[in-house]
């Protein structure tokens, strides 16, 4: 699911809009598709089935359970702002940040796409010959940290391969550069120097806005890396 496939409309249409297909059938032609009537048709089908927007994680939360949710700026299939709007709802649920990050830390990934590649960086979690397996470079290596040894993620170091070719990705065995992201809602910010060096950034923090409470529906399937 590389960034080439996922900019590719025909392809796009062909490969991940199956959802639309369950309801309307294989041959559905999409270019007729009624944007202000068929989602919700499809919402209303297919919601109670696979939707995964619920802020009910106390239960959760009291078992030791832990998430580390990551999304990226360029994915181009579901909008970081869903999940970003999705963490704002479960800090309200969990009446506050600090309550919330407990158990429960999200970073938004500039320039990565969906799950990995993108114009940015390429990989935090799909483990790539190249990509290190450290708690800081491997987002799996971060969440066991965190449940086996207490480690609290703060900061993750996603890659990106010799020009920006996942294939890179699998043969080298080392990356080109990384990025620092921080726990929302702080971000890196480029202060002088090497833009390379990870240590050339500092931390900030920046509310990105504030949604409202009565919107409430957010597409599922959020937590795909946690």
């Amino acid at each position: 699911m590389g960034l080439s496939a996922q900019s590719n409309k025909d392809e796009f249409a062909k490969g991940f809009l199956y959802l639309f297909r369950w309801i309307f059938g294989k041959d559905f032609d999409f270019t007729k598709f009624d944007f202000n009537h068929d989602v919700d048709f499809v919402d209303e089908q297919l919601a109670p089935i696979l939707n995964a927007n619920s802020t009910e994680l106390q239960d959760f939360k009291n078992a030791g359970g832990k998430i580390i949710m990551l999304h990226g700026t360029a994915d181009p299939i579901i909008p970081y702002t869903d999940s970003l709007q999705y963490y704002e709802r479960v800090i309200q649920a969990q009446n506050g940040l600090e309550n919330t990050q407990t158990f429960f830390r999200y970073f938004i990934i500039p320039g990565l796409a969906h799950v990995f590649d993108g114009p940015g960086v390429q990989d935090i979690g799909i483990r790539f010959r190249a990509t290190p397996k450290d708690r800081e470079h491997d987002a799996l290596t971060a969440l066991s940290s965190w449940v086996e040894e207490g480690i609290a993620p703060e900061r993750l170091l996603p890659v990106a391969f010799k020009n920006g070719s996942l294939l890179n990705g699998f043969l080298l065995d080392e990356y080109e550069h990384e990025r620092p992201v921080y726990t929302y809602p702080n971000q890196a910010v480029y202060e002088s120097g090497d833009p390379n060096n990870p240590e050339k950034y500092r931390k900030v923090k920046l509310i990105f806005w504030k949604f409202s409470k009565t919107c409430s529906r957010v597409p599922g399937l959020m937590l795909q890396l946690s």
